[in-house]
């Protein structure tokens, strides 16, 4: 449902169904547990549905917003040229690279306690992100129906602040969504390791890294809806701050095994 709505423009509504497919993937495993139903059929049904959720829904964001960015975005599909078709289609790589994450993580033993390459969830959120900080500020909503808005807000267009015009620079670059649907497909099957956010204790020294995540993406989140009135926006800086953190920690890491 939520691609449907996705291939209509409507990202409000997709952001509820993703946050229901969050809530569904979050939980079954712990449903599962608590029936005493796992199984490898399960563990292969989990896999499907992410790829679903989690790899085929980000592809059509990217496909709507490269189709925006060469205006294309209101042209039927068969009064495109082949060229813009195929730049569009470019979208779908993070689709691919996605199936290849889930594939991997079904046969590596190493992520226990850990991610080896960004996870499809966080992925799809990210990528998410971009059409919600927009569709939030109808002075840069790319899918606004003119007809439909009023008076007020058509002379409202005319005043858009430096951000508003960052924001709109930058999701709406044909180069800069190519770079970050190849970026995206690297994270998904690189070999960085990400730390996991799940608790096995409650102590500072075991989970330093991520009492540290949870205060930055806290105070990320607060600055934007403070200073700009942003409530989406902050989910892209904090997907960024946990693959740079992750990072970091790996090279902590490292340097304590060399000490040692």
């Amino acid at each position: 449902m939520a691609i449907l709505f996705a291939m209509r423009g409507q990202f409000m509504q997709v952001g509820i169904l993703f946050s229901a497919s969050l809530l569904f993937d979050f939980f079954d495993g712990f449903v599962a547990r608590l029936l005493n139903a796992k199984s490898s059929i399960g563990k292969e049904l989990d896999s499907l549905a992410d790829m679903v959720s989690f790899g085929v829904l980000p592809g059509v964001i990217f496909f709507m917003f490269i189709s925006i960015s060469l205006n294309d975005m209101f042209k039927p599909i068969e009064k495109r040229s082949m060229v813009n078709l195929a730049v569009e289609s470019a979208g779908f790589l993070v689709t691919i690279f996605s199936a290849i994450r889930l594939a991997k993580f079904n046969t590596d033993t190493r992520q226990e306690d850990c991610f080896i390459g960004l996870p499809t969830p966080a992925n799809a959120l990210l990528v998410l992100s971009f059409p919600l900080a927009l569709i939030y500020d109808i002075k840069i909503n790319p899918f606004v129906d003119l007809k439909t808005i009023s008076l007020q807000d058509l002379t409202n267009l005319l005043f858009i602040t430096p951000f508003q015009t960052l924001i709109t620079e930058v999701f709406g670059n044909i180069y800069l969504l190519l770079i970050l649907v190849i970026l995206l497909s690297f994270l998904l099957v690189s070999n960085i390791r990400l730390f996991s956010l799940k608790f096995k204790t409650f102590g500072w020294k075991e989970n330093s890294i991520k009492y540290t995540f949870l205060m930055g993406s806290l105070f990320i989140y607060f600055l934007f809806a403070w200073m700009y009135g942003y409530f989406f926006v902050p989910l892209t800086f904090i997907i960024i701050f946990y693959v740079i953190l992750s990072v970091i920690s790996n090279l902590l890491t490292k340097q304590k095994k060399l000490h040692s």
